[in-house]
């Protein structure tokens, strides 16, 4: 069993895992999609070196996950998706391996401003989290942002590269800046604060579009 390095116990009545785990020293996928009786990970798991994708998504038991200072030194996609967990500490959503993280339908409210660590995120989901109101800024390398369904959202943290992946108004950047007149902010700090009725993607392009006159103004300021 140590040379174990794919392991799905998916759909299954499992209600814990054993803190013996951490001697499947070479485990390189853990699967668990669907466990909904699932209530209980150990912190021996942090100490698989060799574990790279971790999926616990649909298990709706699972509360929490268990703080760590260190581990899981491999870990490049990880699926709590559609689990109870309500919150997610910083020691997982900085991992500086992290490249797809999937917190799909869960009850988080915001994500910590850490995130910005994951410097090789690339995927980040926040698909259906209703009760999700803010997002931090976030990694420069993030290549996709999914948040449709996030209907408490009300506050982005400008950040040009985050929050422009996916606008459809991108490839006019010249043109926005003559906008300025348009658009009417809430400034807090680097906030952006958006009305209850924005949907996401109209969120996204006025908040470029803020990010494209500030730096204008930057710009033309430093000419002087």
């Amino acid at each position: 069993m140590e040379h174990l390095y794919f392991l799905s116990l998916s759909e299954t009545a499992v209600k814990k895992l054993p803190s013996s785990i951490e001697n499947l020293i070479v485990l390189q996928t853990l699967e668990l999609y669907q466990c909904k009786n699932l209530k209980f990970v150990p912190t021996s798991i942090y100490n698989l070196r060799c574990l790279k994708t971790l999926m616990f998504g649909g298990c709706s038991k699972l509360k929490n996950l268990p703080s760590f200072s260190v581990g899981l030194w491999s870990l490049e996609e990880l699926n709590l998706s559609y689990c109870g967990i309500s919150e997610i500490h910083d020691s997982l959503i900085c991992l500086t391996t992290l490249r797809d993280l999937d917190l799909s339908g869960t009850k988080i409210r915001s994500l910590p401003a850490s995130i910005k660590q994951a410097s090789q995120l690339s995927i980040l989901r926040l698909t259906n989290c209703k009760r999700l109101q803010s997002l931090p800024e976030l990694p420069v390398l993030l290549d996709i942002l999914e948040a449709h369904g996030c209907t408490s959202l009300k506050t982005l943290h400008s950040s040009r590269t985050a929050l422009t992946q996916h606008s459809d108004e991108s490839s006019h950047a010249s043109d926005e800046i003559k906008v300025e007149e348009d658009i009417k902010t809430e400034r807090a700090g680097d906030k952006y604060e958006a009305s209850g009725s924005d949907t996401f993607g109209a969120l996204c392009a006025r908040a470029w579009k803020w990010e494209c006159i500030r730096n204008h103004k930057g710009n033309t300021s430093s000419d002087n």
